[in-house]
């Protein structure tokens, strides 16, 4: 981990609230495994279909 990256593990406050660390989801990227979860060809290549 880079030092400038630590800050978001480091508790912090809201108004009254302390969170304990900066991270409210890790990045992800869901909807493109088939119906067993397996990667598809379309996730392994990055592309995106946008349908109507």
């Amino acid at each position: 981990m880079l030092p400038q990256h630590k800050i978001i593990f480091e508790p912090m406050n809201i108004g009254k609230i302390q969170l304990d660390n900066r991270v409210a989801l890790a990045p992800t990227h869901v909807g493109m495994g088939d119906d067993r979860g397996m990667v598809t060809d379309q996730e392994k290549w990055g592309q995106t279909l946008i349908s109507d």
